[in-house]
């Protein structure tokens, strides 16, 4: 692939923020970035065509950079990298956004684009295979991405229209990063934002914690600068989870994926054991509709705030959620951070919601099997005020006067989009394997929904009775 230089490559909010501030619609921010993570592009060019959507979603709003928090390739191939470069080409002629505007990438590389970082770790590489390898030629990499001919080091900094931003690439260590924050300390303003850039998520902060993060090494250091705005992915938790955002010492803040996107702990499967039964224990579900979950951000990045608006790339840039505006600096109350998901009111079914319920045969997961099922189906919630929409419901079984617990699921909301805008009559859904009910017996069927901060709304109540001969089949 010929050599690009930085020229080649590089080269108005519109939703409303329910916040501590206000925006103004006159105020223009420092700098608009388009932010994304794990496209995992292969040598397969129609793998980038997400990547490429993404990209002209961020021409189309004017962004003037582009942060990707790792997993650029799948298996750290030039090839993969040529294919991300010529959807940068196409996107951004001449490195510009549609409004003529300078657009500056940056990306860091995150264990896919290292590729026996991780998953292929202890695989023999012979010198051919080397040269094809983004881990063994991180300068020739680096120069295809940025025009650069120098590759910065695994903990790096840049400034994009006054803008300060540091990476830290995959195979950096906790105590480099607390290191580069002491070294340069004075190169970094402490008045404004700093963007800060690492693969995995800081342990114990966006997510509530339980998300794949990186040991804490990085936490302990970043605490020290409650201006810093750190972006993550790795976890490919969707970023429709009002909690995928956290305010403690500082910000951070989950990209979601734009390959791949999960809902929370869900689990494909649904009958428990009789003793997990007997513990009162239930298990995730499957979200009500994954869909493609190409997700991405842009962020609008003020002196007093940073204005965050999630995307549904599949959906044509749909926004997902309300924005979330953080106010800066980003220190809050360190004992209880996730501010938006705790402060949010609770989500509430629509007037006049009712629960469907079927009995048949359906697959179960993961083994596949057969079996007999009660299947119920009920309304999206909605939203009551900013940042309350819904992520989970939980669904009880229990006796008819509401005493005894039989069963329970947690189902994860849909997570590709706002969900709570569409028109379709049902969205959520749950099942129960009929060996875990009891027959000929009523039942009262509850399903509470829930926000990211664990605060339920009014729970949707139906009677249920399972004839005897359902369960034979």
């Amino acid at each position: 692939m010929n050599k690009i230089g930085r020229r080649g490559f590089v080269g108005t909010l519109s939703a409303a923020c329910a916040g501590t501030f206000a925006v103004c619609a006159q105020e223009r921010p420092l700098l608009k970035v388009g932010v994304l993570s794990d496209p995992h592009v292969t040598s397969d060019p129609t793998t980038a065509e997400p990547l490429l959507k993404a990209f002209e979603c961020f021409a189309a709003e004017g962004v003037e950079a582009v942060v990707i928090a790792g997993d650029i390739c799948h298996n750290g191939r030039f090839a993969e990298l040529e294919n991300v470069v010529n959807a940068w080409r196409k996107a951004f002629p001449g490195g510009k956004n549609s409004f003529g505007g300078k657009v500056e990438p940056f990306f860091i590389f995150g264990n896919h684009d290292y590729h026996d970082a991780s998953y292929q770790r202890g695989r023999t590489v012979d010198i051919t295979d080397k040269r094809n390898l983004i881990l063994y030629n991180k300068e020739k990499a680096w120069r295809m991405i940025t025009g650069e001919d120098r590759f910065p080091g695994e903990v790096f900094m840049r400034r994009i229209c006054g803008v300060t931003f540091i990476g830290a690439h995959w195979m950096h260590q906790g105590v480099e990063v607390a290191e580069f924050l002491e070294k340069h300390r004075s190169e970094i303003p402490a008045d404004r934002p700093v963007i800060y850039v690492q693969h995995p998520h800081p342990r114990n902060t966006c997510y509530s914690g339980w998300a794949k993060g990186d040991d804490g090494t990085n936490r302990a250091a970043l605490m020290k600068y409650p201006n810093l705005f750190a972006i993550s992915g790795h976890s490919h938790t969707s970023i429709s989870f009002d909690d995928a955002v956290w305010q403690g010492g500082f910000c951070s803040m989950g990209a979601g994926a734009l390959r791949g996107a999960r809902g929370r702990r869900y689990e494909y499967n649904y009958v428990l054991s009789k003793a997990e039964i007997a513990a009162g224990k239930f298990k995730y579900m499957q979200p009500a509709n994954i869909g493609k979950a190409w997700q991405t951000a842009i962020m609008s990045i003020y002196p007093l705030r940073t204005v965050v608006s999630r995307r549904d790339v599949a959906n044509g840039g749909e926004v997902i959620g309300e924005d979330w505006c953080l106010d800066f600096p980003y220190r809050h109350d360190v004992g209880r951070p996730c501010r938006i998901a705790a402060a949010a009111l609770a989500p509430e079914f629509p007037p006049m919601s009712r629960i469907d319920f079927r009995v048949g045969k359906e697959r179960v997961y993961p083994s596949k099997a057969s079996a007999n099922v009660l299947r119920m189906k009920f309304p999206c919630a909605k939203s009551t005020g900013p940042h309350s929409r819904v992520m989970d419901y939980r669904v009880e079984v229990l006796a008819a006067d509401g005493m005894k617990k039989i069963a329970e699921r947690l189902v994860a909301q849909e997570m590709t989009s706002f969900a709570e805008k569409r028109t379709r009559a049902y969205l959520g859904w749950c099942a129960f394997g009929l060996d875990e009910l009891p027959t000929g017996k009523d039942l009262l069927v509850r399903v509470t929904p829930i926000n990211a901060g664990g605060r339920c709304g009014s729970p949707l109540e139906a009677h249920y009775v399972i004839e005897p001969m359902a369960a034979i089949g």
